[in-house]
């Protein structure tokens, strides 16, 4: 964790929920696929909607854990924007492990992160083929 004067809690809830940008910070909003396109402003309802989810896993028990990638809609840095954070939240604590350029690089980031937290927990998830559309 960077911020020490947030809770574990209040933290988590900063890293998957609005987080404040400057006015000098490049915008963007997900297209139909998830790709991001430059934008004058972020829009509100970004924030809370589904489509910002690339991808979550759950995992309860005593060792809860949720893997979460988002699309993210600013960036501050010079540079390409990485735009896809992927976080793992460890009972209530979260840290941003990943953060990548395209949407196809954070699927594949969040299933590696799933097989290896359900490895690590020793929970066999289901195969793709057995999970709804």
């Amino acid at each position: 964790m960077t911020d020490v004067s947030m809770s574990d809690h209040d933290y988590v809830d900063y890293l998957v929920g609005k987080r404040p940008y400057s006015a000098t910070a490049r915008c963007f909003m997900p297209d139909d696929d998830l790709r991001p396109v430059e934008v004058e402003r972020v829009r509100d309802w970004i924030w809370s909607s589904p489509r910002r989810v690339v991808g979550r896993q759950f995992f309860s028990g005593p060792h809860y854990v949720s893997i979460i990638t988002l699309f993210i809609p600013f960036w501050e840095e010079p540079g390409d924007p990485l735009l896809y954070e992927s976080i793992v939240v460890q009972s209530t604590r979260g840290e941003i492990v990943s953060r990548v350029a395209t949407v196809e690089e954070a699927r594949r980031v969040h299933a590696d992160l799933t097989a290896d937290w359900a490895q690590r927990l020793g929970v066999q998830l289901p195969s793709p083929e057995s999970r709804p559309e």
